[in-house]
C-alpha cells in the first residue's frame, strides 16, 4: 500500500460505491453513474501499467550480479480487466 496503490484503492472503492448506488436505484436517476466506473477502470488500468514499467525497469548489482524487483500480486490484479478486455 505505498504510492499509487493507495489511489487504485480509493478509486476502487468509489467504483464499488457508484455501482451499488447504481443497481439499487435502478437505471433512470442515476444514468450518469454509468460512464463514471469505466473511467476509473481506465484510471485504475493505466496507473497498473505505468507502474508495472516503473517496477521492472529497477535494477541493482548484488555481489557483481545484476538482480532486479518482482511486481507483486496486488499489481497484477489490477490488470485483469486489461486481459479481460483484450
Amino acid at each position: 500500500m505505498e504510492g499509487d496503490g493507495v489511489i487504485t484503492l480509493v478509486l476502487g472503492v468509489i467504483a464499488a460505491v457508484a455501482l451499488f448506488v447504481r443497481l439499487s436505484r435502478g437505471s433512470g436517476e442515476w444514468a450518469a453513474l454509468r460512464w463514471g466506473v469505466p473511467v476509473i477502470g481506465v484510471l485504475c488500468v493505466a496507473i497498473s501499467v505505468y507502474d508495472l514499467f516503473e517496477v521492472t525497469s529497477i535494477t541493482a548489482e548484488f555481489f557483481g550480479e545484476p538482480i532486479g524487483v518482482q511486481v507483486g500480486w496486488g499489481l497484477w490484479l489490477l490488470l485483469i480487466p486489461l486481459r479481460c478486455c483484450a
